[in-house]
């Protein structure tokens, strides 16, 4: 039997990204359009900037990779992300929103481009440490994107939104193969980082049930920390 691609899938997640973020933009007010962020509370046009940089970062690895070399690695993302806010806090929504729609067409054009088993096989590249490309398309164009959309609604007071916009795009990961303790921790995350302690605890429970080997990151994870005095919490490592 022909194995499914995984194409479709993948490209209709970067467009629902896409469309979300479309909608995120029109409903900005002209105050949140022109706010100024900082380097520790972004405004709009930072979290645009910033979504932009990491889409364009997993098209380019994407074309590394189809030439069977290895991607420039980013383990001091923190930096990288105090760099792109710098670079970019200055200029116009126009440049901004250009950049993320040109970083969206760029990784969707090497989504359609690239071997189908690059994609798929978590075996296929050594620097992916038995993790599937496909997982970089889905991080970087997808998951990441919406949750930075749904702190912004969190912040804005919009909770129920907030909760919404990571709840759904859960959903979405849950069904795909090979995703679920992952996307139940991200979402234990986001309870956790907006003081939603009993949603955080069930999901982080689920997520260390399917894969016990996110133990110990989460016993460091700064995401976590509102839960580490709770007996509930506790008795999960015990």
């Amino acid at each position: 039997m022909e194995n499914t691609s995984i194409k479709p899938g993948l490209l209709e997640l970067l467009q629902q990204a896409r469309t979300d973020q479309q909608m995120w933009l029109a409903d900005l007010t002209e105050a949140e359009r022109g706010a100024m962020g900082t380097l520790k509370q972004w405004a709009a046009k930072d979290v645009a900037a910033h979504i932009a940089h990491w889409v364009q970062r997993a098209a380019e690895a994407l074309v590394c990779a189809a030439r069977h070399e290895e991607p420039p690695h980013y383990d001091d993302y923190l930096r990288v992300n105090d760099e792109v806010f710098l670079e970019m806090r200055d200029r116009p929504w126009t440049e901004i929103w250009a950049n993320v729609d040109r970083a969206y067409a760029d990784l969707a054009a090497q989504v359609q481009s690239i071997d189908e088993e690059a994609l798929a096989d978590p075996r296929h590249f050594a620097w992916r440490n038995d993790q599937a490309l496909s997982g970089l398309v889905v991080g970087n164009g997808y998951s990441h994107p919406l949750a930075h959309l749904a702190q912004f609604y969190f912040d804005r007071g919009e909770v129920a939104r907030a909760n919404q916009t990571q709840e759904k795009m859960t959903a979405r990961l849950l069904e795909l193969p090979g995703s679920r303790d992952v996307a139940r921790y991200n979402l234990a995350c986001y309870y956790a980082t907006t003081g939603q302690r009993d949603q955080a605890l069930t999901e982080l429970r689920e997520s260390l049930r399917l894969n016990p080997k996110l133990i110990e990151w989460s016993k460091q994870d700064t995401d976590l920390d509102s839960l580490r005095d709770d007996p509930v919490y506790q008795a999960l490592y015990q």
